[in-house]
């Protein structure tokens, strides 16, 4: 699935997965609240290995690439609003 900011940009694909092991490997987990059309949802990004955030969105789990916004001051910014529309006006 494509998701897209605001303005309609493209910002990142999410690909489906398998929900992922949150325990083992020595990885540690953070969460970020993110809305995707509409709905509030927790990404999941591994700050261990810091490649992928994943998600759980209408039933099924998907992971895409950090977003990373703005490097000015060395941390990493998300977008917070989501969208699989790129145009503005077909989202409800």
């Amino acid at each position: 699935m494509k998701l897209y900011d605001l303005d309609g940009n493209f910002v990142t694909i999410a690909k489906n997965c398998k929900k992922p092991k949150f325990a083992g490997n020595g990885r540690s987990w953070d969460i970020k609240l993110k809305i995707v059309d509409g709905i509030e949802t927790d990404w999941h990004y591994d700050s261990t290995w810091g490649r992928n955030m994943y998600f759980e969105f209408n039933g099924k789990w998907y992971y895409s690439p950090v977003i990373r916004t703005n490097f000015s001051d060395g941390v990493s910014q998300y977008k917070e609003y989501l969208f699989t529309k790129e145009n503005p006006n077909d989202r409800t």
